[in-house]
């Protein structure tokens, strides 16, 4: 799987790579699709449909969605858990390698960052552990995730859409139909 990265970057090739598969064999392995990270995702996600419950993770809200479209299969369901495994573990140690790079070659950021942070504690708005709502509520530490990101993306692909029949306009200027509208992931976070 881990050369599964660069096909964002030449997605044509995983089609071509389909067409030779018979040929050359799966030497990407991402095409597997009853690999073995498959079936694990496949297997906790019969489970947790047999648990049931009102789980607010990311399995839980597509459960929730599948309830309304049920054009979202397990399947479907099963393969972005799998792939949540392999984009998650990756662009998050990238995100928190870069964060951590920047505060300690920025003195002057860092020693901001834990004053936020100690007079966050001495209000007593600190718990163990920093709860997501915390964390969130806190704009010098926001800042410092944003340009963290902004800087380094952990995403390293431009995301892409076609612009819909009849065109757009963005800004003020027009872009006609089937034009290709790039995006750095960075930019849709912030």
């Amino acid at each position: 799987m881990g050369s599964a990265a660069w096909l964002m970057h030449a997605g044509w090739f995983f089609r071509v790579h389909q067409r030779l598969q018979p040929l050359i064999g799966n030497w990407l392995a991402c095409n597997d699709r009853n690999g073995y990270f498959h079936n694990v995702a496949r297997r906790e996600v019969f489970a947790r449909m047999d648990r049931g419950g009102d789980n607010k993770d990311i399995l839980g809200q597509l459960l929730t969605v599948q309830k309304e479209k049920p054009q979202l299969d397990n399947i479907n369901i099963s393969f972005m858990m799998t792939s949540n495994v392999f984009a998650g573990s990756d662009t998050t140690s990238i995100a928190l390698r870069s964060i951590l790079y920047l505060l300690l070659t920025h003195p002057s950021a860092h020693d901001r960052l834990m004053c936020e942070l100690q007079e966050r504690e001495s209000k007593g708005d600190l718990s163990e552990p920093v709860t997501f709502q915390q964390a969130e509520s806190w704009p010098y530490l926001q800042a410092v995730m944003h340009e963290a990101l902004r800087l380094y993306s952990p995403a390293g692909f431009i995301l892409d859409r076609e612009v819909p029949p009849g065109g757009m306009t963005i800004g003020g200027h027009h872009i006609p139909k089937r034009a290709s509208v790039l995006r750095c992931p960075c930019t849709v976070i912030s």
